[in-house]
This record gives structure tokens, sequence and C-alpha cells, in this order.
């Protein structure tokens, strides 16, 4: 069973076969009284009928809208009261697709909007990953535009945390926005009896940093998020590697733990020769070789 995509006359619909039995259910009379405000008007014509008419995923008005950060928090809400919304309606959440290609906006009602797809259940598990990976991929995508933006980046280290779930999220959201973040602290020492340096001050000394050797030298990661790409706006330019993404990767230091994330490029980020799975966050020890497409380097901590 699944859904396909089709144009009939002036309309783009969705569909899904589905046994007549199942419009008698008790589920079935529920998903046509559903809430339209945050799910694709369903229609019955023999299938589950869905019309995308005039409507653009998300991922699309992200890319070729110029966005704000104010938006996509009112899109990021709006995904969670449309998941949350279906209890109301006595539906199953985990039957609500969350996949970047079946969640759109709707420009007339400047909202979010929903495909919830009998039979189709998820585990729960994975619809909070999958929450979250969508989430992320719109966050990464508006960051790239915005280049560097605090508030995002917060956002971001909010939400990649294994622990916040999305009424955490939506409370987060609901806050005014002060920086959160934190600077990364490393273990410094107090240099005495040199004329230059103030006996008051604590000296950071990089030797407690954990770096990235490449080709012999050292990059190090002095930031609680270290981002890595061809692109300028990146911590880690490496603008001569055509293989690499604009922002490709990055790693990310969280309760003194060092992680790395592949940030949905193209050709795949490696640790110790084993591809990464897009938006997964993966632990990394002393002596990990990390490859970004075609370059390698050796992640270093003492």
């Amino acid at each position: 069973m699944f859904i396909s995509k089709s144009s009939e006359g002036n309309r783009v619909i969705l569909k899904l076969p589905i046994e007549e039995e199942y419009f008698l259910s008790f589920e079935g009379q529920m998903i046509l009284k559903s809430d339209q405000k945050y799910f694709v008007d369903v229609f019955l014509e023999d299938q589950l009928i869905w019309d995308i008419t005039g409507l653009m995923t998300v991922d699309k008005y992200i890319s070729v809208i110029e966005a704000d950060s104010q938006q996509i928090k009112i899109f990021i809400q709006n995904f969670i009261e449309g998941i949350l919304s279906a209890k109301d309606y006595f539906l199953e959440e985990n039957s609500i697709i969350l996949d970047s290609d079946y969640i759109f906006y709707d420009s007339h009602t400047e909202s979010i909007k929903l495909v919830y797809a009998p039979l189709l259940n998820q585990p729960s598990q994975n619809m909070h990953h999958q929450f979250k990976k969508v989430v992320l991929s719109w966050l990464y995508r508006l960051d790239l535009k915005r280049n560097r933006n605090d508030e995002l980046r917060d956002l971001i280290t909010f939400i990649q945390s294994e622990s916040t779930d999305m009424i955490q999220i939506k409370n987060y959201l609901n806050e005014p926005y002060k920086r959160k973040r934190k600077k990364t602290s490393f273990k410094s020492k107090t240099i005495k009896g040199v004329s230059d340096v103030n006996r008051d001050e604590t000296v950071c000394l990089k030797a407690s940093v954990p770096y990235l050797l490449l080709k012999h030298k050292k990059v190090y990661l002095d930031k609680a998020l270290f981002r890595i790409g061809r692109g300028y706006e990146n911590d880690l330019v490496l603008d001569k590697e055509p293989s690499v993404g604009r922002v490709h990767c990055e790693i990310v230091h969280e309760d003194e733990t060092f992680f790395l994330l592949d940030c949905n490029s193209t050709n795949g980020t490696y640790l110790n020769g084993n591809l990464l799975l897009r938006g997964e966050k993966y632990k990394l020890s002393n002596q990990d070789l990390i490859q970004f497409a075609n370059v390698k380097a050796i992640y270093k901590s003492n």
C-alpha cells in the first residue's frame, strides 16, 4: 500500500487505495471530520484522495521564498499543533506522514498542512525521530541563507538533544528569545611569571581542546557547534573541494562529549568507513577517522 501523486484536470492530488469497508469504520469517519486547519483536504472517491492543488512543500517554500526565523518558528508550532490535534479526533499520531515531501504550506491560510494516511502507521519512537529530522532540515536550510543566525543555532542545538520532545520544543518557541547556548569551556591553566600575561587572567590551552587533523594541519573544535563545508559561512571552509556540500556536516559539543552529524549532504559523511544516516548524531572517540565526501580527517582528543 502506497500513496501516488497525479494531476487530474486542474487538480493535483495524492491517492491511497484502501478497502471500502474501512470508510465505515470509526477512524474512517473521523478522518473525514478532521480539522482542516492542519490537514490537507481529504475526499472519498473509491479511494482516499488528498487535494494538494496550490500547495507548496515547506522545503520548497524555504528554498524559494525569503523565509525568516519567525516564519520557521510558526511553521514548527503549526507542525506540532497539527500532530497533537489528531488526538482530538481519536486519530493516531503515527499515521501522519512525517516526510518533507508530504508537509505543505498553504499560502491562503498561512499554515502547515499535513497528510493523514491510515494503515501507514510508524513506530512511536520513529515518529519523534522523523519529526525532529524534518524540523532540523528546515532549520539547516534557513540557517544557510541567514548566515550564522544565533537564534536559529540555539534552536537547532536545543532540538538536537535526545531528551527534547515536541511539548518542550513548543514551550521553547513560545518563550522570548534569549541567547541560551553557553560557550564551550575547556580545561585551562593560569600562566604566571610572563610579562605580557595578566596574573588574574585564565588562559585556555589549545592542548586541551579536541581537534581534527587534516594533512598535518590541526583544526581545533573550539565551539559548541562547529560546522564544516564548502561555504564561507562554515567554521572549517573546504572551498576547494567540489565534492563537499555547502554545509556538509557539523560537530556538536554536548555534556563533555563530541558528536558528528551529517547535514543532508549529497556525497555523505563517513565515520571509520561507515556512512552516517542523515540527521543522526554519532559519538566521536579519539583517533576516529572522519571523511567528508573525498576529504579525510582524524579526530584527536585528550
